[in-house]
């Protein structure tokens, strides 16, 4: 286990993207030399990434990346960190050459003048810990670097501007991954000094600012940078004047008018549906969601607008609620979209939420195999009705839907199939799985539960009746000992079939290459000879296939080197 402390080097987002890295298997192979830790990180391009270590502490580190460059820290070098973490041997190689000093010991034996001269020195070379520092002292001074916070914003958004004006696809990742490191760190150290309004503020500049950029295709990079600004946007909002809530939400409404990008849309109306919930807030909320209403009404009952429709429904309900809304008024407003299936399902929720088990039951029960429930989805009903039953201990109930779940809605997934396993006693279950396996024996995925009870005599002739060679290579480890013959039969049998077709080197390849498994098997090599000898007389214009069988014979064969 590593001893080394380093994360708190790194702001949370940057750990976050470290590991991401890390995980994708971005960071190439550790060096250990003495007290230093070299490897390459495989970002944009190949970056170099140097770290030295302390006893217990990360001393110094160093990336080539540019945004290394500029803050001294970079996800690159906490990929290699976590890299570090997990190898080992790279630390018992490190243990070697640790380097006994404690931090806490030097600071606590030096002199105090020593001490300021070094954090001077250290403050003048590491801008980047000046303004942690200076914030930690002087929070009203990080309100006067929103200008030149700005000013890195808009500085990075030209550098990636094409002669166009256009930010092109091909830098759009790096584009937006710079402008996340960017917003949050100047974000992150407002917050640290406590300067929240100044947070809103500059993701107003943000946003504005985007939405003069033209973009090719920000696809999920966008979405990222917009998680990251409503999470820190929610957290600032909590905290400011009510004067400054009153400014934000006007700006919001403002601009929800003027995006149409889906992204946008739905981060601006988080933070409006989520992010004001004081009563001066509700009246122009309940407007802004009855307009998004009745623009999903227009357009009609498809799955996917009916999905979107039921969501805005609800919030009109909760947010009436809020206002004081009589539940008898709330409950006919459902009524009249009880047709959609999310509506059904939030209302059960609600119902669930307040302990109403006995209606969400019903509710559950009556829109199950409803065919006008539109955008509607049995088996999720069904595993909450399931969920319901064993929550308040109706196991009759529960048992049926289970069995349901299992017979009609069975796709390979065993998840159920073992719930329903475990509810039976051991001596009871073969009664019912023969039950089950009867109305599931035309089911594609029978197979799944052959194996999962052993069953290896169903499973070889479900294997042996299946066309094509995937079932039996899927199962051979499993069936191999016990039914050779069969599996050669199976073989020979696929093979001659796949013979008869035309194909390119690759074809024949596999030809070749299932040839080579059917050597392992008891009176393999002879069936092999047999198939090579009746390809070579009917196939005798194939040259490619017939090269292929020449080099498998003479490699593996050995009763086919001597007849040669």
């Amino acid at each position: 286990m590593m001893e080394y402390r380093w994360q708190f080097l790194f702001p949370e987002h940057i750990l976050g993207r470290g590991l991401d890295y890390y995980d994708k298997e971005h960071v190439g192979k550790l060096t250990v030399e003495k007290n230093r830790l070299y490897a390459t990180v495989r970002g944009t391009k190949m970056y170099e990434v140097e770290i030295e270590f302390g006893e217990n502490i990360v001393k110094k580190v160093y990336c080539s990346c540019p945004y290394a460059e500029e803050r001294q820290i970079c996800k690159h070098i906490a990929a290699v960190l976590y890299a570090f973490e997990g190898d080992q041997k790279a630390q018992e190689k490190m243990k070697r050459y640790r380097i006994k000093t404690s931090p806490k010991r030097l600071v606590a034996e030096a002199e105090e003048e020593v001490v300021r001269e070094f954090l001077v020195r250290a403050l003048h070379e590491d801008e980047r810990l000046l303004r942690r520092f200076r914030a930690y002292l002087e929070p009203e001074s990080l309100k006067k670097e929103m200008v030149k916070a700005k000013r890195r914003i808009e500085n990075h958004m030209k550098a990636y501007r094409s002669d166009r004006g256009t930010i092109r696809y091909y830098v759009m990742e790096e584009f937006m991954d710079g402008l996340r490191d960017l917003f949050d760190e100047e974000a992150m150290l407002l917050m640290e000094g406590r300067c929240y309004e100044e947070v809103l503020e500059l993701f107003r500049y943000l946003i504005d600012t985007l939405g003069t950029v033209l973009m090719d295709d920000p696809g999920d990079s966008m979405s990222m940078l917009l998680m990251d600004c409503q999470d820190l946007c929610m957290e600032s909002l909590s905290e400011v004047t009510a004067s400054e809530k009153k400014n934000m939400f006007s700006w919001l409404k403002r601009k929800l008018c003027e995006v149409s990008d889906v992204y946008w849309k739905e981060m601006l109306e988080h933070l409006l549906l989520n992010g004001f919930d004081e009563p001066e807030f509700l009246s122009s909320k309940l407007h802004y969601v009855e307009e998004r209403i009745h623009e999903h009404k227009r357009k009609g009952k498809q799955r996917y607008n009916n999905s979107v429709l039921g969501f805005w429904v609800m919030q009109y309900v909760e947010i009436s609620r809020q206002m004081g809304a009589d539940e008898v008024k709330l409950k006919k407003i459902i009524e009249a979209y009880w047709y959609v299936y999310e509506i059904r399902i939030q209302y059960i929720q609600k119902c669930v939420e307040s302990e109403k088990y006995e209606e969400a039951i019903a509710i559950l029960k009556e829109s199950i195999g409803l065919k006008s429930l539109l955008g509607r989805s049995d088996h999720e009903m069904k595993v909450m009705l399931k969920d319901l039953y064993l929550w308040t201990e109706n196991l009759e109930g529960y048992e049926k839907v289970l069995t349901d779940l299992v017979i009609h809605d069975f796709c390979g997934d065993l998840d159920d199939y073992r719930e329903l396993k475990s509810f039976y006693e051991e001596k009871d279950w073969p009664v019912k799985r023969e039950n089950i396996l009867e109305r599931l024996s035309q089911s594609r995925y029978v197979d799944r539960i052959y194996k999962e009870e052993g069953l290896y005599d169903r499973l070889i002739d479900f294997v042996m009746n299946v066309e094509g060679l995937e079932e039996l290579e899927h199962y051979e480890e499993d069936l191999r000992q016990r039914y050779p013959r069969e599996i050669l039969e199976k073989y020979t049998e696929e093979l001659r079939k796949l013979a008869r077709k035309r194909g390119g080197r690759s074809h024949y390849a596999y030809l070749i290459l299932t040839l080579d498994k059917m050597r392992a098997l008891p009176g393999g090599e002879d069936q092999i000879l047999e198939l090579l000898d009746s390809w070579r007389q009917a196939f005798p214009g194939r040259k490619v296939m017939q090269k292929e069988m020449d080099a498998f014979r003479e490699k593996h064969l050995q009763k086919g080197r001597h007849q040669i």
